[in-house]
């Protein structure tokens, strides 16, 4: 048998990315059955597999495919925020507490760390005071990646009107 050639075996890992990221099929799901009823792939075995190809690719080939995927993932309207991240930012927002975030910035096509204040919270936007960029900015509620909570406390300046932001 004939071994994959480096640019099939990068086609082949960039498949399973988009598997593991949800973005083509959803393994997990019933209606992705096969005729017989039986699953396809599972989550484990496309970790797995995923693993395995990106330890022959070269590691440039990775971040390019890895880059790729994020921007296909965070990049449009296709979906709605991640609702673990959300359930996060909701909280932080509730209690008036600073939020450690990852988020996906397109321009730049990478995910940069910040540390916001929420001032207004949707599903579609959120308007925070940015302690990275020492502003108010609006940030879309669907590029957020990550999300925690921290122990600092803010308050909404009396003068914030979300209709100036948004």
């Amino acid at each position: 048998m004939k071994s994959l050639s480096p640019e099939e075996m990068k086609a082949v890992y960039r498949v399973m990315r988009l598997l593991e990221e949800d973005l083509i099929g959803y393994p997990d799901e019933e209606w992705e059955l096969d005729y017989y009823e039986k699953q396809l792939i599972d989550r484990k075995e496309i970790r797995s597999l995923t693993k395995k190809l990106k330890a022959h690719l070269a590691k440039e080939e990775v971040i390019e495919v890895d880059k790729e995927i994020t921007a296909r993932k965070y990049g449009g309207f296709s979906r709605g925020p991640d609702e673990r991240v959300y359930r996060t930012l909701e909280k932080a927002f509730e209690g008036r507490r600073t939020a450690k975030i990852d988020y996906f910035s397109p321009g730049q096509e990478n995910i940069t760390q910040r540390e916001i204040d929420i001032y207004y919270l949707s599903r579609r936007y959120i308007v925070a005071y940015c302690h990275l960029r020492r502003a108010i900015r609006k940030f879309r509620a669907d590029r957020f990646v990550t999300a925690k909570i921290t122990d600092e406390r803010y308050t909404i300046p009396a003068d914030f009107n979300k209709k100036e932001h948004l």
